[in-house]
């Protein structure tokens, strides 16, 4: 069957099935072909809040996302430097073991050779 002869059924197309074809137009460069599954495509009426209203509550959704994308590397520090607050005394009091343990096995050893 022909392209043409395809055309007339473009407009039982689902949403996915017109992107799908409107790539592989784009990718061939078929502007012909883009241009009829376009014209074909199903045109809707909507109703919906305010332009203005949506526009401002898209961008603070954005700019949260931003500031969160920010803060999140901040708490990885900080949970960080928390984790080696909790561990750091516990190695000091380790080290301080060892060093005396050290101290008196070189005393001991020391002794041994007086």
């Amino acid at each position: 069957m022909r392209r043409e002869g395809l055309a007339k059924f473009y407009d039982r197309l689902t949403p996915e099935e017109r992107f799908r074809l409107l790539i592989e137009a784009l990718v061939r460069g078929d502007e012909g072909e883009w241009r009829n599954l376009e014209k074909s495509c199903p045109k809707r009426i909507y109703e919906m809040s305010d332009v203005a209203y949506w526009h401002r509550l898209e961008a603070s959704e954005e700019i949260t996302l931003t500031v969160c994308l920010d803060l999140a590397r901040r708490l990885a520090k900080l949970k960080m430097l928390m984790a080696f607050n909790e561990a750091l005394p516990l190695l000091q009091n380790n080290c301080i073991d060892e060093a005396h343990i050290a101290y008196f096995r070189g005393f001991a050893a020391g002794l041994k050779r007086i």
